[in-house]
């Protein structure tokens, strides 16, 4: 996966209690590697089972994988590459917070639906039932339908990065 930094004020200024003072990522999308620097991957993992499968970004990846050719496994200096995948500690902290933003921002946008349609809850009503689930570090109680809303926004900007991102690896005679 490779990540969009969040460059949008607003989204920024609600994202403070998700550690957003390091950044924030926006959306990501799928890239495809080789298995060859996948393999490079697992190989760091066999190493340290506690590096995750994203230690290593696509940039990262390119940059230790220089000798290529077809059918031969890559050589890769695995010394170098724990180093490059220490030194990611950030963008991982990032992708966390991007991950678990991205669940709590489409749960309260299905919970929303659910106390509405399912519950027959009236909008308002079901709004003030989720608002205290809005909570974070850093906002006063005062803030928290604002940042509701906020989040309710993202959960269905998210879902539809999902279905585009799902539409995209259908084959193109299904997309008709």
């Amino acid at each position: 996966m490779v990540f969009a930094a969040e460059r949008d004020p607003q989204a920024l200024f609600w994202c403070v209690g998700e550690e957003g003072w390091m950044g924030a990522f926006r959306s990501y999308r799928v890239a495809y590697i080789c298995q060859d620097c996948r393999q490079v991957v697992t190989d760091l993992r066999s190493v340290d089972a506690s590096y995750s499968e994203n230690a290593l970004s696509i940039s990262d990846l390119r940059d230790l994988v220089t000798d290529i050719e077809p059918n031969r496994k890559h050589e890769v200096d695995i010394r170098a590459a724990r180093t490059r995948a220490d030194g990611n500690h950030e963008y991982l902290a990032l992708i966390e917070d991007y991950n678990r933003h991205r669940s709590h921002s489409v749960s309260l946008t299905i919970e929303l639906s659910t106390l509405t349609g399912e519950f027959r809850m009236g909008q308002e009503e079901a709004l003030t039932e989720l608002t205290p689930l809005a909570w974070a570090p850093g906002f006063s109680d005062d803030q928290l339908r604002e940042r509701l809303d906020w989040l309710l926004l993202e959960g269905r900007r998210l879902r539809r990065e999902d279905l585009e991102r799902e539409a995209d690896l259908l084959p193109m005679e299904a997309r008709a």
